[in-house]
């Protein structure tokens, strides 16, 4: 039987801003959080949104608990909705969608840590699942519909199987 998620909630609530770019930005020259030398600018270009605050998610298993705990700071690219499909689903920048990308993407660029937390016995495609479905339970606590967040769910299960099969080996 495949493991569910029964329940997510927030143990603090995310404080999610736009990195703001500023003059002088491409001249700053930095190393990012995947250790390559670029500029603040491009930073701030790939990574546009933060976590201002430190946050805490519990998700809820059919089988255990496990607790996101996500450092203030904390940058991340948000949700890769494509321009076409924004008139359905919404804009990449609103705050529920945000909310629901947090965790997802800090679970995804930290997926050793979490692996275990998750099961060291599951397969990738089911770790890719069930943070796929991490994401779907988020952005239904955030107001999104059951069906709007379904297919959210799926287009990020989608892409990460094919376009972001990298970020999962």
């Amino acid at each position: 039987m495949k493991e569910k998620i029964l329940n997510v909630k927030w143990l603090s609530e995310p404080n999610v801003g736009t990195r703001q770019i500023k003059d002088g930005d491409d001249k700053i020259v930095i190393t990012d959080k995947t250790g390559k030398r670029t500029t603040l600018l491009q930073d701030k270009i790939k990574y546009p949104f933060i976590s201002e605050v430190a946050c805490s998610l519990l998700i809820q298993t059919t089988l255990k608990d496990i607790q996101i705990d996500i450092e203030e700071h904390y940058v991340y690219n948000g949700s890769d909705i494509p321009a076409g499909l924004e008139f359905f689903v919404g804009s990449k920048e609103d705050i529920r969608f945000l909310k629901g990308a947090l965790p997802h993407d800090y679970v995804l660029e930290h997926k050793a840590q979490f692996k275990d937390a998750f099961g060291a016995e599951l397969s990738t495609a089911e770790f890719r699942r069930l943070t796929s479905l991490m994401f779907r339970e988020v952005i239904k606590n955030t107001g999104t519909g059951t069906i709007k967040a379904n297919i959210m769910s799926w287009c990020v299960d989608v892409f990460q199987m094919t376009l972001n099969r990298r970020a999962w080996k």
